[in-house]
């Protein structure tokens, strides 16, 4: 509720939406349903989706980009297939090509992650809505998920609307995970088509292994997921698809870290869960998910702990790669690694045993627990200088 409350406070701040014409809720209204566990009702979301479109689309007009060879497919999409074998370079050079891909992505961006969300990631990264909108085609081309949204359209009136619904929702998060991660790793004019061509194969790769290559609770997790999604009464091919795509959140990261040590993306893909579970990650995962949030505020310095420590996942296993010169020996670089660090190892175990134990933690526990991982990755770095040294 907050957040498209903070999306309609920008609206009106920006001359482009009155909440009073909208027949939409005051501040005051906004903190009275917040007290109650109430948000806002069908037709004032419907509202809030029309200008979140309109928004988007408005802004690309203004973008140059629209017109890379990168949104080609978007156009031709477009149109009836017939057409598109006929006349595909005079759809190319239409002369509403702007205002079609624009009004294509506005539509798609907004149905697929929800009311707000160029706002959010925004103020989140610094980004612009032409980024936002070059980083969505990237994920949406790198893990097919044209095909994906495709297949659960087609469920509509076969399985409970809830549930497909969920299936949805788990497909949105890792497309905002994966745009976010975009946004904050890539420069601002980034190429889309050699951004694809980078990620790509790879992704391809690591959802046909990702099932063997998890271990202790993300393996748990992994097969909860897919027994809800079985429960859902999905395809067992689809479920299966659902969880193994949702389950690479991560996959940028292995693919750098894989790039960058001339490794496979197999290979980092142990090794990076496998840190997870030794340092009990899930377990920080699942308590910054838990914290409650009252603000925007709130939600931005969530999202900013969380976004560091994945940074410091990412950072550690490239660290602890660079101990052995075969990069397939994962099990031995990461022992290698916890005999080199012994007694810091000691000392984190012992803090996040002791938070764990905890009914709930607060934001500065957590806090500290980020930081201890932290601390783990400027340790690798100095033992590495040395031993290079």
């Amino acid at each position: 509720m907050y957040q498209h409350a903070r999306f309609m406070r920008h609206l009106e701040a920006g001359g482009i939406m009155s909440r009073k014409l909208e027949n939409l809720p005051s501040d005051k209204q906004i903190t009275d349903r917040i007290a109650k566990n109430q948000g806002l009702t069908r037709p004032e979301l419907s509202i809030l989706l029309s200008y979140s479109k309109l928004t988007y689309k408005n802004a690309l007009l203004e973008s140059s980009s629209l017109t890379e060879e990168c949104y080609d497919a978007l156009l031709l999409g477009y149109f009836p297939r017939l057409i598109r074998e006929r006349f595909a370079d005079e759809i190319l050079q239409h002369p509403l090509r702007k205002e079609i891909i624009a009004t294509i992505l506005s539509n798609q961006i907004a149905n697929n992650i929800g009311i707000g969300f160029g706002s959010r990631i925004r103020e989140e990264t610094g980004a612009t809505i032409e980024g936002i909108a070059k980083a969505y085609v990237v994920c949406v081309e790198v893990f097919d998920l044209y095909d994906t949204w495709r297949r659960l359209e087609k469920l509509d009136n076969v399985v409970h609307e809830q549930d497909r619904y969920e299936a949805f929702q788990a497909v949105s998060g890792l497309l905002e995970r994966s745009i976010s991660w975009l946004l904050r790793n890539q420069p601002q004019d980034f190429d889309v088509s050699h951004v694809i061509e980078r990620y790509k194969t790879d992704t391809r790769i690591l959802c046909e292994v990702i099932s063997s290559g998890i271990i202790g609770q993300s393996r748990k997790n992994y097969l909860a997921t897919k027994r809800r999604f079985v429960k859902y009464r999905l395809p067992a091919d689809l479920a299966q698809e659902l969880v193994d795509k949702t389950t690479l959140a991560s996959a940028f990261d292995i693919i750098e870290i894989k790039t960058r040590l001339y490794s496979d993306s197999e290979n980092v893909a142990k090794l990076f869960y496998a840190l997870s579970e030794r340092l009990q990650l899930h377990w920080i995962r699942d308590a910054i998910s838990k914290t409650i949030v009252r603000t925007h505020w709130n939600h931005l310095a969530i999202l900013n702990l969380r976004n560091d420590l994945h940074a410091n996942q990412h950072n550690l296993t490239e660290l602890i790669l660079q101990i052995v010169d075969n990069k397939r020996h994962t099990n031995k670089a990461l022992a290698l690694w916890e005999q080199h660090h012994a007694d810091a190892l000691l000392r984190y175990d012992s803090i996040l045993n002791e938070f764990s134990a905890m009914r709930s933690c607060d934001f500065p526990t957590i806090s500290v627990a980020v930081s201890e991982v932290r601390r783990l990755v400027q340790l690798s770095k100095r033992t590495l200088a040395g031993h290079a040294d």
